[in-house]
């Protein structure tokens, strides 16, 4: 996870996981999951519109602190739920992996769609989740 980014942007959570035996210096954290779920479904979570838009309702500042992590709401998903979001993260990870500049948005969508159904978000709040950013 950065450590620091701008705060007028638009996508203030960057995260990835790290492969074995590299190490993250400057700037970067690391999150380690307190609850049985699935890794790549947390990262399709925390990289996810909603995650952001919370984010930012919550912090002001450059940093972006483990703390303020520690406290995101993350739901207790089935195990078929969880498996079909990390399934679309890794699709959007290994075609970044062949070409960063491809367009990976209509996967992004479909996270973002598990992801307001797990909050059982109304076409309300998804439409303001999505103004925003």
């Amino acid at each position: 996870m950065q450590g620091m980014t701008g705060a007028n942007d638009n996508i203030r959570l960057v995260m990835s996981i790290v492969p074995q035996g590299y190490y993250l210096a400057n700037s970067c954290n690391y999150i380690l999951p307190s609850h049985t779920i699935d890794l790549y479904c947390l990262l399709g979570f925390l990289n996810s519109k909603t995650i952001n838009w919370f984010f930012r309702c919550f912090s002001t500042n450059s940093n972006v602190n483990g703390y303020e992590v520690d406290n995101f709401p993350i739901p207790r998903l089935d195990l078929g739920v969880q498996l079909r979001i990390s399934e679309l993260v890794k699709e959007v990870i290994e075609t970044k992996r062949i070409n960063n500049l491809t367009d990976t948005s209509t996967i992004e969508k479909q996270i973002d769609e598990f992801v307001y159904q797990a909050y059982e978000l109304s076409k309300d709040d998804i439409k303001i989740i999505e103004q925003s950013i």
